[in-house]
């Protein structure tokens, strides 16, 4: 506020420090419910009511400065002009208007301290309705799981507050693999963005060696949505995972469906009863771990150990996905190295691996008997 009233003239003014702290609160306001107006009669009304709370306190102060003076001038000048909006007769629309008024003002001499009035307080709007609406954004994304790193741009894209919208593209260290895309929009009649929705692409797994990065096909996840997605949930989706949400207070599961409109499809699943399905030994009465089913729930990988017919205990990764149609979702088994397998072929001994150990198992006896053939008629034992 004070680096307001360094403008020319209006240094040290009491007056003009409670004449920008009502706009801040206007300005605040506005920013925080985009549909109230500024002229609307309730606005005017508060406007005027402030006004003259101004002009009572200060109308028969003596010390005043000259800054002071004059913002109390443009008070009472600005008070008039705001009654004028709230009774918009005929007679008020015409000796209002800006050509007219211009003309009186310069007649009677206070044309310059009005226009570095309206100058100064169209200025500190300007830059209250940034500041506000960049926290407001800031504090949606963090809502939404994204960190505050890209403020900076963030601010000096919404400055130019001419165009329809802004994409604010947005990366994290720590996930590599991920790019997303913040779309914000401007609200019609207003210089108030709204965080209107994100993208998320994956980065495909690719051969190693390949150069040139691949990424799946972008995900739109609406802020407005029915159900809310915060990035990292956005993410799995991206990666053709499925996720646990609460719809209607009724759980669901989500899988990207990209024939779809929203780009999201909700399906059925129950996790517990087919993670018992299979003999894993961390679900186990024993050895059952809550962990398990949060971590799938949220779409991410989880360490199991699945026991074959044979006893032989193999080390996998298992994740929750769509099913090949697409209706419904599945559980995936994959090696720690990240190789899709098939969970049935492991649990039965039907592995390649395996058909390769009995193959020779069965093949060894035979050999032992043709050498034991050859010694028996070379040596005649």
């Amino acid at each position: 506020m004070r680096q307001a009233n360094q403008a020319p003239g209006l240094s040290t003014n009491r007056i003009m420090d409670i004449v920008l702290l009502y706009a801040q609160l206007e300005t605040e306001h506005r920013v925080s419910n985009p549909t109230s107006r500024k002229d609307s009669p309730d606005a005017l009304a508060t406007r005027a009511n402030q006004y003259e709370n101004i002009l009572s306190g200060y109308r028969k102060m003596k010390g005043l400065t000259r800054q002071e003076k004059n913002t109390r001038s443009f008070v009472r000048y600005d008070l008039l002009r705001t009654k004028a909006k709230m009774n918009p007769t005929v007679a008020n629309r015409v000796l209002y208007s800006q050509p007219v008024q211009s003309v009186l003002n310069f007649l009677k001499g206070t044309y310059e301290n009005r226009a570095i009035h309206d100058k100064v307080l169209a200025g500190y709007e300007k830059k209250t309705t940034l500041d506000t609406n960049v926290v407001s954004i800031l504090q949606q994304m963090k809502a939404a799981g994204f960190k505050d790193h890209v403020a900076g741009l963030l601010r000096q894209l919404l400055a130019y507050n001419n165009v329809p919208a802004v994409t604010l593209p947005y990366t994290d260290s720590q996930k590599p693999d991920v790019r997303y895309e913040l779309h914000l929009k401007k609200i019609p009649g207003t210089n108030v963005f709204s965080f209107d929705q994100y993208q998320v692409a994956v980065r495909a797994d690719s051969p190693s060696g390949r150069k040139k990065e691949t990424f799946m096909p972008k995900l739109t996840v609406p802020m407005t949505n029915g159900i809310s997605l915060n990035a990292q949930e956005a993410r799995q989706l991206a990666k053709d995972h499925a996720i646990e949400k609460i719809s209607g207070g009724v759980p669901v599961w989500l899988v990207r469906d990209p024939t779809s409109r929203s780009g999201i499809k909700e399906v059925s699943f129950d996790l517990q009863t087919a993670l018992k399905a299979w003999p894993i030994k961390e679900m186990l009465p024993e050895r059952h771990s809550p962990a398990i089913l949060k971590a799938l729930s949220t779409g991410r990988e989880q360490d199991i150990t699945l026991i074959s017919q044979d006893g032989l205990h193999h080390p996998l990764k298992v994740s929750v996905g769509p099913s090949p149609n697409g209706n419904s979702v599945q559980l995936y088994f994959r090696t720690p190295e990240g190789s899709l397998v098939d969970g049935l072929n492991i649990q039965t001994g039907h592995t390649p691996q395996d058909n390769v150990i009995k193959l020779i198992q069965s093949v060894a006896p035979q050999q032992v008997q043709k050498s034991n053939l050859l010694q028996r008629l070379f040596w005649g034992r």
